[in-house]
């Protein structure tokens, strides 16, 4: 069941001034499997900044990337062929072209194993899955100390998969008189946008503050559906090109599907840090979520949080001399 395994990665990047591109390819297959094991990604960077003046700055970054993966069961006590080949006996052929696609299977290891080569071979799995991932943000420092900034994100994933198993009969106790196909896909989005200023000094020489103000906001999305069906053809049952739900008889599909649009968060918060010569500490925070989560009735609620520290080590009196 084990193969050599290729890896293969290229990737090329470019840096001016302050912006940064990248371009990946990585290409890798599975030690089990051949080619039911692979994973292939495509992958772009793309970070900038520009100092408009001496008060604005403005960036951003962004991240896209495909993969294109094929896969087996794995991590499973009995569904997977690494669990398979370690209960399976060692007298047993392999193979046998008058039986059932022409594994043989073994009179003494049943129940819920198989030869392992057969359970490669009913697993059909593939998928591919988009994803990009960006922010921008504007920062503004009027003065030293004070600094306004405003960053807004997006993170969007497509993913879809196919998987089709075929009609089987190993044994008594492993068997599947159906061929059957799955198909389905889900789609992620989040959008959080976050705003704050930020102001920090220190007065009369050992007074510290560190004073943070500012609101956020996120917004996700999640959707998916998926169907299956079953009785493609045996003409036609292993080309891809046929291994889809609309290839099998209508009466045989089944359906199902969830929807989530209203999760919704928005903050509005502010902490107040204060040391005195990194001895003494206090912070104080305070905030307001509200959630479409909560209660109708409840939407909001504030959180105040305290704390205080001593540095003791910073004591005159813990100060150890050595005579």
């Amino acid at each position: 069941i084990f193969n050599d395994a290729n890896f293969l990665s290229h990737k090329v990047s470019a840096s001016i001034n302050n912006a940064y591109l990248s371009l990946e390819y990585t290409d890798q297959n599975g030690i089990i499997g051949g080619d039911k094991s692979t994973y292939t990604r495509y992958a772009a960077r793309l970070n900038s900044q520009k100092n408009i003046n001496k008060y604005i700055t403005v960036g951003e970054n962004a991240y896209f990337n495909r993969t294109i993966n094929r896969q087996i069961a794995e991590n499973d006590a009995f569904g997977t062929a690494l669990a398979n080949a370690f209960a399976y006996d060692p007298i047993t052929n392999v193979h046998n072209k008058d039986k059932q696609y022409g594994f043989e299977q073994s009179r003494w290891v049943q129940k819920e194993y198989a030869n392992p080569l057969s359970r490669l071979f009913i697993q059909n799995n593939r998928g591919h899955q988009d994803q990009v991932l960006a922010n921008t943000y504007i920062e503004i420092k009027p003065w030293k100390n004070l600094t306004i900034k405003s960053d807004a994100g997006i993170e969007l994933t497509w993913n879809n998969f196919r998987n089709f198993t075929p009609d089987y009969d190993f044994h008594a106790a492993f068997q599947q008189q159906f061929n059957q196909v799955s198909q389905g896909y889900n789609y992620f989005e989040s959008i959080q946008w976050e705003n704050y200023v930020k102001y920090n000094d220190t007065l009369f020489g050992s007074h510290h503050v560190d004073v943070v103000a500012g609101t956020s906001y996120r917004q996700t999305i999640n959707e998916s559906a998926s169907g299956s069906s079953r009785d493609i053809p045996d003409a036609v049952k292993f080309d891809e090109n046929w291994q889809f739900i609309n290839a099998a008889p209508d009466s045989n599909d089944l359906s199902a599907g969830t929807k989530n649009v209203d999760y919704r968060l928005i903050s509005t918060f502010g902490r107040v840090q204060y040391d005195y010569d990194d001895k003494y500490l206090l912070t104080l925070t305070l905030r307001r979520d509200g959630s479409s989560n909560f209660g109708s009735n409840n939407r909001f609620g504030i959180f105040p949080s305290a704390s205080a520290g001593w540095v003791v080590t910073r004591e005159d009196f813990f100060q150890f001399r050595s005579h």
